[in-house]
């Protein structure tokens, strides 16, 4: 988290009574524009994040698996004769 000051808008490092803070990635873009006359209200970089999923399937599917696309990765959690679970990373979700 960067803060910039309120009067020179001026990216700092440290919280104080004379600052907003401001996501790192944004920091130095609403610093310019602050300095150019466009004032912001609220801002947010984004932020992706990562949802665990559970997926238990039979283990003839599990040869065949494939991740979709909203799939970040999987990691498998146990596996049995029969079946398989994996844990998911679903990005954005």
């Amino acid at each position: 988290m960067k803060f910039i000051n309120y009067n020179s808008f001026d990216i700092e490092e440290n919280k104080n009574n004379l600052n907003f803070e401001v996501d790192d990635l944004m920091a130095s873009t609403i610093s310019i524009l602050n300095k150019k006359g466009y004032y912001t209200v609220s801002s947010c970089a984004g932020h992706a994040s990562y949802e665990p999923v559970i997926l238990e399937m039979p283990i003839k599917d599990f040869e065949s698996f494939e991740l979709e696309a909203d799939y970040d990765k999987y990691e498998v959690i146990s596996k049995t004769l029969d079946k398989v679970k994996i844990e998911a990373n679903v990005l954005g979700k």
